[in-house]
C-alpha cells in the first residue's frame, strides 16, 4: 500500500509537468518540425476563414496602429470592420512576420487548451491521470487560432470561476488575472456575450440555491465583463451611435437549419457543431460516458462524483438546447422581424462551449473509471489498461482525421505537398510571386487598385497592394453598393451569386458567374473568361487600374483591357493573369 501512495505522489507531483510537456510536445511536433525543416510558414493550417483575409484582423491593426481607417483595402475600411478577434495577439503581429506570429499563436491556444483542461478535470477530481487523458485529447482537436481561445480557454474559465469560489485571497486574484487572460484572448463578438450570459445563469442559479448572493461570483463576472468592454469600446460606440457608418449586415439574411429545434439538439447532442470552428469529435466519448454511470450506479463508494457528473451531462445538454434553438427555423423568423444587426447577429454561438464541456464530460468520467477499480497496484494498471482501451477510439478518430491539423502535418512531412496538395502560408501569400508582378506594374502602389476574379485578395492585400475587394464581416453598408454596381450584371447571370453578394456579402468579390463563387482558383485551375460583364466605369470610379484573375480574358481588347503578362513561380499557389484598366483617371472612393 505504501507503494501505491508514492506512486500516486509521485504522478501528482510529476505528471503535469513531465507527462504534460510531452503531450504538448507531440501535437505540435508535426508542426514545428515543418516550420525547421522547410522554413516559417511551411506548416499546414486550415486557410478558409483563418488565413484568407481573416489574419488581417490581427496584420492590419499591428501594421497601421492608431489608423482609423485602412485605406489598403475596399477603398479604406473603418478598422472596426477589421476589428481583432482576440487583442492579447496583436502585438505578436508587431513584433514578428506573420508567419512567426500565427505560429505562436496557434502554439499559445494548443497550451491553453492543454493546460485549463488539465487545471479543470483535476480540480473536479483529483486525477491526475484523468485530468492529462482529457487534456491531450482536447488539445489535439482541430482548431481555427485565428479565433484564439475562443473554443480552447472553455476548461479554464470554469477552472477559473471553480477556483475563485475556494475564498482564499490568492486563489481571487489568480483566477481573476486568467479571466482577464481568457477574455482578451476571446472574441466578445463570437463567445463573450454567450460566456456572460452563462455566468451571470451561473450567479443567479447558486445564489438561489445557497439563498445568498455568491459574490465572488459576482466579482468574477464583473471581471469578464470589465474586460470585454474595455476591449470593445469602439465597437459599442458604433453600435449605440446614431452617427455611426451603417453595416452592410443589416442587409443579412441568416440561413435556417432544416428540422426542428428537437432534430438540431439531437444532431448537436449526437455529433455536435456542424461548423469547423468548434468540432467536439466527441461521438466516441459515450463509451466511457456510459461506462461511468453503470459503475455510478452499481458502486456506492464513488457516488461522490454524481453531482459533478451529473452537472457536466446537464450542462451539455442546455448548451445543446440552446445552440439548436437559437439556430432554428422559429427564432429565424423571428429575428427577421427584426431591424439593424440584431437581424443579423447569430445567436446560437453556445456550441462554443461544447467542445470544452464534452473533454470536462470524458475528464470526470475516466476519473470514476479508475476510481471504481480497488487502489491496489495491480487493479491500478488495469484500470490505466481499460482507460486506453476506451479513449483510444477518440484519440484514433481526431489524429487520423483527413482535415484535422495533426494529419494534415504528418501527411506533409511524409508525401511532401506535391503529393498532398496542402496549401501553405508560403504557398498562399506567394511573396516572391507578388513583388514580381509589383515590379512589373511598375508604380507606387499607393497610386492605383486592384481587383481580382476567382482569386482572393489576400496574396495582394499582404505583400501591400491597395485593392477594392475584400473579405471583412462588418463594413459600410454604403460601399457593399457602390461594389455591387461594377458586379451587378455577373450577379443577374448567376442567381447562386446573387443571393450570396445581397444576403451576406462579407466576401465582397468580383465574381465571374461560370465560375460560381470561387475564390481560391489556383495554378491547377484551366478556366478561361469569354463573357466578362463587369462595369468597368465603375471600377474606375474607385481609382481600380489593374485586374488580377486565375484564368486568361480571351479577347480582352473587346473590353478595353491592356493585357499585361501572366505570373506564376513553383513556390506559389496562384497563376494570375493581369491586365490593365485603360483611358485611366486619377480617382478616389
Amino acid at each position: 500500500m505504501d507503494l501505491i501512495k508514492r506512486e500516486n505522489r509521485f504522478l501528482s507531483r510529476y505528471f503535469w509537468k513531465i507527462v504534460g510537456f510531452l503531450a504538448i510536445a507531440v501535437i505540435l511536433s508535426p508542426i514545428i518540425f515543418l516550420s525547421i525543416r522547410d522554413g516559417i510558414g511551411n506548416a499546414v493550417f486550415p486557410f478558409h476563414d483563418q488565413l484568407d483575409e481573416t489574419i488581417f484582423n490581427y496584420v492590419f491593426p499591428a501594421r497601421y496602429s492608431g489608423s482609423k481607417i485602412y485605406e489598403q483595402m475596399m477603398c479604406g475600411i473603418p478598422k472596426e470592420g477589421l476589428k481583432p478577434f482576440c487583442p492579447i495577439f496583436v502585438p505578436l503581429y508587431r513584433i514578428f512576420d506573420v508567419y512567426t506570429a500565427f505560429l505562436l499563436q496557434h502554439c499559445i491556444v494548443v497550451v491553453t487548451s492543454y493546460i485549463g483542461t488539465y487545471l479543470c478535470v483535476k480540480e473536479l477530481t483529483h486525477n491526475s491521470v484523468a485530468a492529462a487523458s482529457a487534456a491531450f485529447l482536447f488539445a489535439l482537436l482541430p482548431v481555427h487560432s485565428i479565433y484564439g481561445n475562443v473554443v480552447a480557454g472553455t476548461p479554464l474559465l470554469v477552472y477559473a470561476i471553480l477556483k475563485i469560489r475556494a475564498k482564499s485571497c490568492l486563489n481571487t486574484i489568480i483566477s481573476c488575472l486568467m479571466i482577464i487572460y481568457y477574455a482578451l484572448s476571446t472574441s466578445f463578438v463570437l463567445s463573450g456575450w454567450a460566456a456572460i450570459a452563462l455566468l451571470f445563469a451561473t450567479f443567479v442559479i447558486i445564489s438561489v440555491k445557497e439563498k445568498r448572493s455568491d459574490w465572488l461570483i459576482l466579482l468574477a463576472l464583473g471581471v469578464l465583463t470589465a474586460t470585454y468592454v474595455a476591449c470593445n469600446i469602439d465597437l459599442f460606440i458604433e453600435v449605440f451611435s446614431a452617427d455611426s457608418w451603417v453595416s452592410h449586415r443589416v442587409e443579412s439574411g441568416l440561413g435556417a437549419k432544416d428540422g426542428s429545434v428537437l432534430q438540431l439538439f439531437l444532431q448537436r447532442l449526437r455529433v455536435g457543431n456542424y461548423s469547423y470552428e468548434a468540432e467536439s469529435k466527441h461521438e466516441y466519448i459515450i463509451i466511457p460516458v456510459g461506462i461511468a454511470i453503470l459503475l455510478l450506479a452499481a458502486k456506492k463508494e464513488i457516488r461522490n462524483y454524481c453531482k459533478v457528473f451529473i452537472i457536466a451531462i446537464g450542462t451539455i445538454i442546455v448548451l445543446c438546447f440552446l445552440s439548436a434553438f437559437f439556430e432554428s427555423g422559429f427564432v429565424y423568423r423571428i429575428q427577421h422581424q427584426l431591424t439593424g444587426i440584431l437581424k443579423s447577429f447569430q445567436l446560437a454561438r453556445f456550441h462554443y462551449f461544447l467542445p470544452g464541456a464534452w473533454y470536462i464530460l470524458l475528464g470526470i468520467s475516466v476519473a470514476i473509471i479508475i476510481e471504481a477499480f480497488p487502489q491496489k497496484k495491480l487493479y491500478l494498471w488495469v484500470s490505466y489498461c481499460l482507460i486506453a482501451i476506451i479513449l483510444f477510439p477518440t484519440l484514433n478518430m481526431i489524429a487520423r482525421d483527413k482535415s484535422g491539423i495533426f494529419y494534415q502535418n504528418v501527411n506533409q512531412i511524409n508525401n511532401g505537398e506535391h503529393v498532398t496538395g496542402y496549401i501553405t502560408m508560403r504557398n498562399l501569400y506567394s511573396e516572391d510571386l507578388m513583388e514580381t508582378i509589383s515590379e512589373r506594374i511598375g508604380k507606387d502602389m499607393s497610386t492605383y487598385r486592384v481587383v481580382h476574379i476567382g482569386i482572393s485578395p489576400v496574396a495582394a492585400l499582404m505583400h501591400g497592394f491597395y485593392t477594392i475587394d475584400g473579405y471583412s464581416n462588418n463594413y459600410p453598408l454604403e460601399y457593399k453598393k457602390a461594389f455591387r454596381e461594377i458586379i451587378a450584371d455577373e450577379l443577374e447571370m448567376n442567381d447562386y451569386n446573387k443571393a450570396y453578394f445581397d444576403n451576406w456579402g462579407s466576401r465582397c468579390y468580383a465574381f465571374y458567374h461560370e465560375w460560381g463563387n470561387a475564390y481560391m482558383l489556383g495554378k491547377s485551375f484551366n478556366g478561361k473568361i469569354n463573357d466578362l460583364r463587369l462595369n468597368f466605369d465603375k471600377l474606375k470610379e474607385l481609382n481600380c487600374r489593374y485586374i488580377f484573375s486565375a484564368g486568361e480574358i480571351l479577347n480582352c481588347d473587346r473590353y478595353g483591357l491592356n493585357y499585361i503578362g501572366c505570373f506564376t513561380n513553383d513556390s506559389s499557389y496562384w497563376n494570375i493573369w493581369v491586365y490593365e484598366v485603360p483611358n485611366y483617371e486619377e480617382n478616389s472612393y
